[in-house]
């Protein structure tokens, strides 16, 4: 839940379009639903500005399935990180809007996502072509937080002339990753 969503509810409230208990009831899950393996943290949100990011790798398809079904069903976004490519392609099946990115192993349920961030300026940069599952899931994660980066692929460690060039850009930045 985020602060606009909180500000909905109360302001629902206040105009009669919803009840005390109902309100109640929207708010009973906070700042956490407990799964029985696993309490997942609706307050995070509030918190942080960013909902709770689901680590898949470790997890069962079972647990995987069963976070991502009350996240979702709570407008939450849902960022799942780590994921296999079997499980991303069953949860397609429950989730059309779901964004699976192969390459990262993410996938994305948009949710009610945080506003875009246009004055965050973030660049995620690769030293080689190995790096791009690391670099993808950045880009992924901040993409699901509101913020859009700039990428930069391939500047190498092994020649500084491939860096070189690109300095005086990545000075403009406020976050190089």
């Amino acid at each position: 839940m985020y602060i606009a969503q909180l500000r909905g509810l109360l302001t629902q409230l206040r105009s009669g379009e919803l009840s005390v208990d109902e309100v109640t009831a929207e708010l009973e899950s906070l700042p956490f639903a407990d799964l029985g393996f696993a309490r997942l943290d609706h307050h995070r949100a509030l918190r942080q500005g960013i909902p709770e990011v689901v680590f898949g790798q470790g997890k069962t398809s079972h647990q995987i399935h069963a976070i991502t079904h009350e996240l979702a069903g709570r407008g939450q976004p849902v960022l799942l990180t780590r994921l296999d490519p079997e499980v991303a392609a069953s949860l397609k099946e429950n989730h059309s809007e779901l964004r699976h990115n192969p390459v990262a192993r993410t996938a994305w349920i948009p949710g009610n996502v945080p506003e875009h961030r246009a004055s965050a300026r973030v660049a995620v940069v690769t030293a080689g072509t190995s790096d791009l599952p690391v670099s993808e899931e950045a880009i992924e994660t901040l993409l699901a937080s509101g913020v859009r980066a700039h990428f930069l692929s391939d500047v190498g460690v092994a020649g500084i002339h491939r860096l070189l060039p690109e300095v005086e850009r990545l000075r403009t930045y406020q976050c190089v990753i």
